[in-house]
This record gives C-alpha cells, sequence and structure tokens, in this order.
C-alpha cells in the first residue's frame, strides 16, 4: 500500500499518515523501520511524548541503519532530557 502522494494542498491529517504509517508496519514491509521512524518523528512534532518514545524504540529494535538509529536516539535523549527522565 503506497499513499497518495502529499503536496501542500492535499495534506493528510495526523490520524490519516498514523494509519497509514501503521499498516505498513503490521505489512511487515521491508522498510518497517522506516516507517515507525516517521510515526516517531509525527509524534514528537505533535508534543506526544509517549507515542514518539515507542515508535523511536520500536525504530533501535528493527534496524541499524545509521541515519535511522541517530535520528532515534537523539530525539529520545531530547525527549527524555526535557521531562527529567
Amino acid at each position: 500500500m503506497i499513499p497518495p502522494r502529499f503536496s501542500p494542498s492535499r495534506r493528510p491529517t495526523t490520524s490519516q499518515a498514523t494509519r497509514w504509517f501503521r499498516q505498513y508496519i503490521e505489512a511487515g514491509y521491508v522498510a518497517h523501520p522506516l516507517a515507525a521512524a516517521h510515526l516517531g518523528e509525527l509524534a514528537y512534532w505533535v508534543g506526544d511524548k509517549q507515542a514518539a518514545l515507542h515508535w523511536y524504540q520500536y525504530t533501535l529494535d528493527h534496524t541499524d541503519l545509521p541515519v535511522l538509529v541517530e535520528e532515534a536516539e537523539e530525539r529520545m535523549a531530547d525527549l527524555l532530557r526535557r521531562s527529567g527522565g
């Protein structure tokens, strides 16, 4: 399943994007860690700390791709630092 192309006039809602990425992860596609990283980033930017930590941890548990690992580790550290732990 490939989500429709996004454009400024056709942006998905947060819930639509979450649904698309979750379906991709649940289907077991090879790039599912990337979808999890996207969910982590989405949650990070909308201020959902628990979801961001969940999806970034999922990313770390399912990939060793340096760019994904680096982002997940940095964002998780930022979230934990802000909340004092």
